[in-house]
């Protein structure tokens, strides 16, 4: 898609191509949307074992843990994507995963990116895995973003850190998807620390969110692996996360917070940097948290 200003974006759904049922289930809300949109193929672990070794055997191991199979291939799927959205040569992408539930407000976060020009940011994360939209008002808290402005409808802004939130739904620019070729690692397709860290990517994330995962309904292909190698988790565990939550939000949403970040030097404060791009300047709106 092409507006006046020439800025062109695709929408990209990975796939496997026997998960018929997923991908019925994806094309009918996008067609719903009036959205164009195409399948990438995913690659499949259990029967592209020669490929996966071929790909990445000569690859910079970045992984903050060892790789079940499944991960390696959702790696290599997201990467051989990449490669296809630099080929097709649009200024940005939105990039789904075919378990992804799409809100109708996508189509205007789309046509307000579009219409701005090119995206002055690397990466958007749109959607979380294993987040439900019952639940996204408490993870907001748990999660803060240092509001930088709005697109659309969409608050955007930049975390207190980056995690492994998923891949269900982000966008990616132009200038990104070059940062992301530009050096052969392999790592959790969702490493977006790893990304910030060796591309120096700039992520963005949106609130409200607008894409979530029908987990549910659909296991994810990666659960079963990924809980093997995984510690599990206490459930006491989510008052701390509040507790911390609410200072994350003090630190990063308050001139008085922000300044004592300032002096100590922290991290955050070049993330803030990165992500302060002139495509967001003209709405930033003081000091807030979204």
């Amino acid at each position: 898609m092409e507006n006046r200003s020439g800025s062109s974006f695709k929408v990209y759904v990975v796939s496997l191509l026997n998960q018929q049922e997923r991908r019925n289930a994806i094309g009918r809300q996008l067609d719903a949307l009036s959205i164009d949109w195409e399948f990438s193929d995913a690659i499949d672990a259990r029967a592209s074992g020669s490929l996966l070794d071929a790909f990445y055997g000569d690859a910079e191991n970045i992984a903050p843990r060892p790789l079940a199979r499944s991960e390696i291939a959702c790696f290599a799927s997201h990467r051989l994507l990449y490669g296809k959205i630099h080929e097709d040569n649009v200024d940005f992408a939105l990039v789904l995963e075919d378990d992804a539930l799409i809100d109708d407000g996508i189509n205007e976060l789309l046509s307000a990116i579009s219409a701005r020009g090119i995206p002055d940011f690397d990466a958007l994360i749109v959607g979380y895995s294993k987040l439900s939209s019952h639940d996204a008002e408490r993870f907001y808290i748990y999660e803060p973003v240092a509001r930088l402005g709005t697109i659309g409808a969409v608050s955007v802004g930049v975390p207190w850190r980056n995690w492994t939130c998923g891949t269900v739904g982000y966008i990616v620019s132009r200038p990104g998807v070059e940062k992301l070729l530009s050096k052969k690692i392999l790592t959790l397709a969702d490493d977006w620390a790893a990304y910030e860290k060796v591309f120096d990517l700039r992520i963005l994330h949106a609130r409200p969110l607008l894409v979530f995962e029908d987990f549910r309904k659909f296991e994810s292909c990666l659960q079963s692996d990924r809980h093997a190698l995984q510690k599990p988790e206490r459930r006491y565990l989510d008052v701390m996360r509040l507790i911390r939550g609410y200072v994350r939000h003090f630190l990063i949403g308050t001139a008085l917070g922000r300044a004592m970040l300032a002096g100590f030097g922290c991290r955050w404060k070049n993330r803030i940097g990165r992500g302060n791009a002139t495509f967001l300047k003209s709405e930033a709106q003081g000091d807030s948290t979204a």
